[in-house]
């Protein structure tokens, strides 16, 4: 799936021309969250530096669906 959208509204070239919008539970409450490029390819570098810790099936369903 790409989320990736084209930041419409940038007040200044600093700004990240794209962001990735994304949706986490913290704390039992939903939050939509705009990454840029680069928190989205830090946490890719983690992911795979770290394998063990990605959630097995059943919990990736469990958090996608909300049971």
């Amino acid at each position: 799936m790409d989320s990736r959208v084209q930041n419409s509204g940038r007040k200044s070239e600093r700004e990240a021309k794209n962001y990735w919008h994304s949706k986490v539970r913290y704390d039992g409450k939903i939050y939509h969250l705009l990454l840029t490029d680069t928190e989205v390819n830090r946490g890719i570098d983690r992911m795979n530096k770290n394998p063990e810790d990605y959630p097995s099936l059943w919990k990736r369903l469990r958090l996608t669906f909300g049971i």
